[in-house]
């Protein structure tokens, strides 16, 4: 079955520290450099002494959206979402407004509406670029026309 993967996100291509190279792991490291969401989003976080930079909950779930459908399964992430209860929507309204990803934007707006999170409704949509044009992830998925989407039938479905 192989190992399964931990991503690690970067605006470059970083060099793994060095005490994580001679730490045994049962999970494969998997590199993804973009900077689509720039600073926001990051926290520091305590581990068996050391710092680490960590993705906050708001920033992680739309780096789960960037690697969707491709890595991440929608529905997968779809049901994800659907535990974001507490995310802060400040949080989520700055991410979205630096976020260069329409992919993303659109994908999360839809979720976290179909989801009907209460945060959601804090959010200011008309401060959130949402690019033109129809995007496609499903070849044969269903289309929601409020973010002009297609989407795999299975989620546009789903209760």
């Amino acid at each position: 079955m192989g190992k399964p993967s931990a991503v690690i996100f970067s605006p470059i291509r970083p060099r793994l520290p060095n005490w994580l190279n001679s730490v045994e792991l049962d999970m494969r490291i998997v590199e993804v450099s973009t900077k689509i969401f720039g600073d926001t989003g990051i926290e520091q976080m305590d581990y068996n002494g050391r710092q680490l930079t960590v993705s906050a909950p708001e920033r992680a779930i739309m780096e789960c959206l960037l690697l969707s459908p491709t890595q991440y399964n929608l529905m997968d992430t779809y049901y994800m979402m659907e535990m974001l209860t507490s995310l802060r929507s400040g949080l989520v309204q700055q991410l979205l407004e630096n976020c260069t990803s329409v992919k993303v934007k659109r994908i999360f707006l839809y979720m976290a509406e179909k989801a009907g999170h209460r945060w959601f409704t804090k959010l200011d949509l008309s401060k959130i670029s949402l690019g033109s044009g129809t995007r496609s992830y499903s070849k044969r998925g269903v289309k929601n026309a409020k973010y002009d989407i297609v989407i795999p039938k299975e989620l546009f479905d789903y209760e």
